[in-house]
């Protein structure tokens, strides 16, 4: 006996669950944190033994500090991009609206990253 309330549906015309699935504003800040990465890569066998990361200091002795400290800021992208997405996984059930503020928020903190890095390169550089 056919049930006549659930049609039946083949194997290929059932609806597909988005597994995996990122954001659009996930993506482009993961594509921010990966040219970040390639930024500092690039640019690090020419920087000097010091760089000024924190010129915003006042003192000057407290501004510089070694060039290995120019991955600082691709990390702490990689780790927001990895927070921001752990929530985003376990606060599903939130409005929508809350997971794409979180979504959109992530991609602003990326761009300001970003703009660090090139700031502090155009300075050294």
């Amino acid at each position: 006996m056919k049930n006549k309330i659930l049609p039946d549906l083949k194997p290929e015309s059932r609806p597909r669950k988005k597994r995996g699935k990122l954001a659009p504003p996930y993506k482009i800040s993961l594509s921010v944190t990966i040219l970040l990465i390639a930024l500092s890569l690039i640019f690090y066998p020419r920087l000097q033994p010091v760089i000024p990361l924190f010129y915003s200091q006042l003192q000057p002795e407290k501004q510089l500090v070694d060039k290995m400290f120019i991955f600082l800021l691709p990390m702490m992208s990689l780790s927001i991009n990895l927070i921001h997405i752990i929530l985003q996984k376990a606060c599903k059930n939130l409005d929508k609206l809350v997971l794409q503020l979180v979504a959109w928020s992530t991609v602003v903190l990326q761009a300001i990253l970003l703009l660090v890095t090139a700031r502090i390169l155009i300075i050294i550089l």
